[in-house]
């Protein structure tokens, strides 16, 4: 990896119900399971921070890392299919919804799609 334009990047957490009250900016990577979020978080702060798998829904909480304590990267659950019991998918809904209606700082939320599936 080549050097990295960031200098300090650390998780944060793991959160079922995201906080909305943070004291620096956000950036939100959200889109369909498995299209990537996690892996372009990675690549942003060249660091293999996020985890990333190759089976559908992974990322089950809301994960935040905070960098140069200067604004977060924000990774969601993906929607569409996962390898997860329907019951679960669902449950990620609200909090994520609640999150993006309500978080105080968000700036932008990068949606991500994948150019193969339709």
């Amino acid at each position: 990896m080549s050097e990295a334009y960031f200098k300090k990047v650390r998780f944060v957490g793991s959160f079922l119900q995201a906080p909305t009250r943070f004291e620096l900016p956000q950036f939100v990577f959200c889109g369909r399971s498995n299209v990537g979020k996690s892996s372009l978080i990675n690549a942003l702060v060249n660091q293999k921070i996020a985890h990333v798998s190759k089976t559908p829904g992974k990322t089950t909480t809301i994960n935040a890392f905070v960098v140069d304590e200067k604004f977060y990267l924000i990774d969601v659950p993906g929607y569409g299919f996962a390898k997860r019991s329907k019951s679960m998918i669902n449950a990620w809904k609200k909090p994520i919804e609640g999150y993006l209606l309500n978080a105080n700082m968000l700036q932008i939320v990068f949606l991500l799609i994948d150019a193969r599936v339709s």
